[in-house]
């Protein structure tokens, strides 16, 4: 049983770290994607842009 156990986290371990990364890393790129986007519209408002 303890072999199970052992089995399962070494198995489970590397997914879960690995799925949480993967998300993180989602969740940066729609950060940035908006981000950018609302740089876009602020200079389309105000009339100028930085870049």
């Amino acid at each position: 049983m303890s072999n199970f156990l052992w089995f399962l986290v070494l198995l489970l371990g590397p997914v879960v770290v690995g799925a949480v990364i993967a998300y993180g890393m989602m969740q940066m790129r729609l950060y940035t994607s908006a981000r950018y986007r609302r740089d876009a519209l602020t200079g389309e408002i105000y009339g100028k842009d930085d870049r």
